[in-house]
């Protein structure tokens, strides 16, 4: 059996004359943001003459299957997928394939001389795993999810497993999204200078890898890395090559650990595994012998978003004008339709103000009252700051109207004879629960002086908020739930898909027992969001056959 790496999860396998492609990528970058790690290139005109019998993808996400790649394949190529969405099969169906079939939990599925068996992941919603058995091998092929208990008592009695494909990389996508909230290796404080190094392993891992007992291991998916100036590449791939090689080898001495960089091919037998000739149409770029070099010390401090935004392309007019439809109408349209969960932060009446970033760093801010399923646009700044009383008296002017406009929804009435009564409020709390928000039951903010101080701080916060357009540096820092974006990736998110882990979204003032989650940006954009990336190369891809016709 010859195995070979495209990139990340993607891998070819060739035995008895039979050639199967798992989740093909062959694109760098992929998924908008995705760089290989290492770097490759590809002959795009050798892999469409590429004559595969079939195609298995593992789950529906972008960087295991993308149109862009499947795109260059022929379309009668059987493709075998594990989704639970109608959708994305009829959009296969769209790019023209004419045999694509879903695959079913632990039915074995025989195409010439590989018999292979989607095994349930963790996350059956999402994740599959392939058992892949050829010329009297068995290779587990664990892509990037997470081993189910139930699957892994299934999964043992096969040991010991010639070869495992192992996830080896856990991504810290959080500790990037919500610096604030990141936690040193080990620990549950802060992430503080001088935290230990390397990161610990799952602990479920050594277990899980001694049941299968494999006598090889590769370390997969995750070959890729953000762009050459991102922070996010020192911040969200904490486990290195060598840590993994080190540890793996502890828990099975008798197993060998074998990297597979994108091209390279083995040969594997019952008796040894041998290197085999590399795939010719992946292209290594530079050095190959790459490795993850993480500090979360970076995320104590991390960069600006409005100097992440000055590294993207301006807008056009017409997506500009998209992007402060979205979060003019769009956003609290999207959010009214959707059903928030009775734990969440947005229960009780908030404050949540959002910042978009454009190309030169300056900053539109949009003030927005949540409560439950709720949401109201209380203010937007839309003119250059004014410096002196008349830039103080258009706010006022601006405040007291979205107050009026507001008052049937969001009680903003409440919020202004807050504002006018300040000085009263500051010095009787108790007032001030009662006039700050009467839905609130009072009986629960006496008891609960921490969550008065939080409403009161976002009163504040909101009364601050001056009428004008952000220059970089010049915005407070609320004490409230924030979140701030470049307009570019906010854009790609609504126009292309783009998934959140490459949009340098970042959140601040996210109480700690509260669900990243439940941020109202990322809820709608994700939330019921299935199959964007792919319906945007679909329509890309269509209309650009349509023109060539």
């Amino acid at each position: 059996m010859k195995i070979s790496r495209i990139l990340h999860a993607g891998y070819v396998f060739d035995a008895g004359g039979t050639q199967i492609l798992f989740d093909p990528i062959f694109e760098n970058p992929f998924s908008r943001n995705c760089h290989a790690f290492p770097d490759v290139r590809f002959d795009l005109a050798q892999i469409r003459q590429l004559a595969p019998d079939a195609i298995f993808i593992s789950h529906f996400h972008d960087d295991h299957c993308s149109f862009d790649s499947l795109d260059l394949l022929p379309r009668a190529t059987p493709v075998y997928l594990y989704c639970l969405f109608d959708e994305l099969f009829v959009m296969l169906r769209a790019l023209g394939f004419t045999n694509v079939t879903p695959l079913v939990i632990d039915e074995p599925v025989q195409v010439g001389a590989f018999e292979i068996i989607a095994r349930r992941a963790l996350d059956d919603q999402v994740d599959s795993m392939f058992q892949i058995r050829a010329e009297g091998l068995n290779v587990l092929n664990v892509v990037d999810a997470w081993m189910d208990p139930h699957t892994l008592d299934q999964l043992r009695a096969f040991a010991p497993w010639d070869m495992v494909l192992w996830p080896f990389q856990t991504m810290r996508e959080v500790d990037v999204i919500a610096p604030s909230r990141a936690q040193r290796p080990g620990t549950a404080a802060p992430a503080q200078p001088g935290a230990p190094f390397p990161v610990p392993l799952p602990d479920d891992w050594p277990e899980q890898l001694q049941a299968l007992a494999p006598r090889y291991v590769v370390p997969s998916s995750c070959q890729f890395v953000q762009e050459p100036w991102s922070w996010y590449n020192h911040a969200m791939f904490p486990i290195t090559y060598r840590q993994f090689a080190q540890e793996v080898a502890a828990w099975l001495p008798a197993a060998q650990v074998v990297r597979i960089d994108p091209s390279v091919a083995f040969e594997l037998s019952a008796q040894a595994l041998a290197p085999a000739a590399p795939l010719p149409w992946v292209l290594p770029v530079g050095e190959q012998d790459v490795d993850f070099a993480y500090d979360p010390v970076l995320t104590l401090a991390p960069p600006a978003t409005a100097a992440i935004a000055q590294r993207f392309l301006a807008l056009t007019a017409d997506q500009a004008a998209l992007v402060l439809d979205f979060c003019q109408r769009g956003l609290p349209d999207k959010y009214h339709d959707m059903e928030l969960p009775d734990d969440s932060y947005f229960a009780q009446p908030r404050w949540w103000q959002l910042t978009v970033y454009d190309h030169l760093g300056t900053g539109r801010r949009f003030c927005y009252r949540v409560h439950g399923d709720r949401i109201a646009l209380a203010h937007a700044e839309t003119a250059q700051i004014e410096a002196g009383p008349s830039g103080a008296a258009q706010a006022e002017r601006d405040r007291s109207e979205a107050d009026r406009l507001e008052a049937d929804r969001i009680e903003a009435n409440r919020i202004e004879a807050n504002r006018i009564k300040a000085d009263r409020i500051e010095a009787n709390r108790i007032e001030a629960n009662r006039i700050v928000a009467d839905r609130i039951k009072a009986d629960r903010l006496e008891a609960d002086h921490l969550e008065a101080d939080h409403l009161e701080a976002d009163r504040l916060q909101a009364a601050a908020i001056e009428t004008g357009s952000l220059p970089p540096g010049r915005a407070p820092q609320p004490s409230g739930w924030t979140t701030e974006i470049p307009a570019a990736k906010l854009y790609a998110g609504l126009a292309l898909g783009e998934s959140l882990t490459s949009m340098y979204v970042r959140i601040a003032g996210a109480p700690e027992d509260a669900d990243i989650a439940d941020d109202p940006l990322i809820r709608c954009l994700f939330n019921d969001a299935f199959g964007a990336y792919q319906a945007a190369q679909l329509r890309r891809l269509t209309a650009g056959a349509s023109s060539d016709s």
